[in-house]
């Protein structure tokens, strides 16, 4: 398990492969916590893209709504584009600072029960080793066809 000082951590390497990824180990599955839902969130670097991913898994929530407010640095990132595999109607709106992003059924006639992938990718403007602090998440939403909010637990994607 790695912990922000790198303490209990293996040795880093030095070298800057292709392809860099920030995720951080846990124990948990894609369950339905009795607290919350647990999305997963995954940030790497593909050349010069970031690319920040959220896997909201398969529930039994009936939910028709969903939003998550990305935080990113704007001096160092440009929201390139979203791509989701939800089949309900995908928003996304820039800010200066932040992205909204998610999903609507506003009659109720679909869910996101079947679980959704949205991807989020942004251009580097300038050169860096480490995604460390470009981008958060700040807020998370969803809610059922009661109009229930339900909780949401974000977690780093498991390594392999």
């Amino acid at each position: 398990i790695g912990d922000v000082n790198l303490s209990h951590s293996a040795t880093q390497s030095t070298s800057s492969p292709a392809v860099q990824s920030m995720s951080v180990r846990n124990s948990s599955s894609l369950t339905e916590k009795s607290n919350g839902l647990e999305v997963l969130l995954d940030i790497s670097k593909e050349e010069d893209k970031i690319i920040v991913t959220l896997d909201l898994p398969e529930n039994n929530f009936n939910l028709v709504g969903s939003e998550f407010r990305i935080g990113f640095d704007n001096t160092r990132l440009e929201y390139d584009k979203l791509e989701t595999n939800s089949t309900m109607n995908t928003f996304d709106a820039k800010r200066e600072t932040y992205l909204k992003i998610g999903s609507i059924s506003t009659d109720g006639s679909q869910n996101l029960n079947s679980g959704v992938q949205y991807k989020i990718y942004f251009k580097s403007t300038q050169s860096f080793d480490s995604t460390l602090g470009l981008v958060s998440v700040k807020k998370s939403e969803v809610v059922d066809s009661n109009a229930k909010q339900i909780g949401v637990i974000i977690k780093w994607k498991n390594f392999g």
